[in-house]
């Protein structure tokens, strides 16, 4: 399933602050909506999105898996995303006259 995060309404988007988010998203700590794709063999998701919003560089080049991961921060108003080392599971993203993060390229 697609999920799309963008400055503009899409398809019966729910808004969070500034974003519209569209899609399959879980929620961790009633602050962060995120949506994996793929897996992660040797951590949680959750320790991985600690790491991404610890900017904890040495952790998170350590997580081992075919994944990509978009977070979106409804505190700070803020979109991670991230993949594995070799990218295999690419996250989309265009800036043109609004933001647009996508796991689907269409």
């Amino acid at each position: 399933m697609a999920i799309i995060i963008s400055t503009n309404n899409f398809n019966e988007s729910t808004m969070i602050n500034s974003y519209y988010l569209n899609g399959d998203f879980k929620i961790l700590f009633e602050r962060y909506h995120y949506f994996l794709n793929g897996e992660i063999y040797n951590i949680t998701v959750e320790e991985l999105i600690s790491t991404v919003i610890d900017k904890d560089v040495n952790k998170f080049e350590n997580a081992i898996g075919d994944f990509s991961l978009i977070i979106y921060d409804s505190v700070e108003d803020t979109v991670y995303f991230i993949n594995d080392k070799a990218g295999r599971n690419l996250v989309y993203f265009s800036v043109k006259n609004e933001l647009i993060i996508s796991d689907d390229f269409w």
